[in-house]
Formats: structure tokens, sequence, C-alpha cells
């Protein structure tokens, strides 16, 4: 297994990672995977949350902020 350079950004965080940088109980976000708001990839019993997904969950949630706060 190679080392990350110091270029490289995680392309994926684990279920606990994820949801302490949304600021979220844990069961919170595994919930929201389960119900298909959320990918995730499983590899055997590891459940990996997409960098990609984060940010795209966070992208609209600042796309409804904008929406709400137009007169």
């Amino acid at each position: 297994m190679t080392s990350r350079g110091a270029g490289q950004e995680r392309r994926a965080f684990s279920v606990s990672e994820a949801a302490a940088m949304l600021g979220l109980h844990r069961q919170t976000l595994a919930a929201a995977i389960r119900r298909g708001e959320l990918p995730a990839v499983r590899l055997g019993r590891k459940v990996l949350v997409p960098t990609a997904a984060l940010d795209h969950l966070l992208a609209i949630g600042e796309n409804a902020e904008r929406e709400e706060a137009l007169p």
C-alpha cells in the first residue's frame, strides 16, 4: 500500500469521519445512507462516503439556503 503524498486529498471517508465533518451523529448519517439520501460504497463491512458525495450534499444545502433568502 502506498502512502498519500502531501498534495493528494482523500477520496472517501468512513461514516464516523464524515459524520464528524458534518457535525452529525454517526447513526444519523448511517440512516441517511440506508434511505439513499447519501451515496456510499460498501467494501465488506466497511462503508465509505465519497468526498464527492459530501461536496454534493453541502452544495445542495447552500443552494437551498440561497433560495430561501430570495425575496
